[in-house]
This record gives C-alpha cells, sequence and structure tokens, in this order.
C-alpha cells in the first residue's frame, strides 16, 4: 500500500511516517504520565485498530 502513496515510496516517506507514528506515541506516553490515564486506552484502542488492519491487509483480505 505504501508503494500507491508517491511521498511514502521513497526512503524520506517512511522515515516522516515512523516519526509521526512515533510522536504519536511519545504524546500519549507523556500525557499518561501527565495525569491523563485514560489516554492510555486510547492509545491501546488505536493500537489494536492498526493491528487489525495489518492483518486484514497482510491476511490479503483487503
Amino acid at each position: 500500500m505504501t508503494r500507491q502513496i508517491a511521498w511514502l515510496s521513497n526512503p524520506t516517506g517512511r522515515k516522516i511516517a515512523f516519526a509521526l507514528e512515533f510522536g504519536v506515541l511519545l504524546a500519549a506516553l507523556l500525557l499518561a504520565a501527565s495525569g491523563w490515564p485514560n489516554l492510555v486506552w486510547g492509545y491501546l484502542v488505536y493500537s489494536g485498530l492498526n493491528g487489525v488492519s495489518g492483518w486484514l491487509i497482510l491476511g490479503g483480505r483487503v
């Protein structure tokens, strides 16, 4: 799928995508540590949806 999106096809685009994902994780962890514990559940839901999406894509169901 990433090959179909032009800016993700090159190494720089992949690095940007990984950096954005890391930023989301870091923000969730920092907010959870700062007194927003419910954000952890939101991030777990987000991660679970990403896992299901990956399973569907790699399994050839989508």
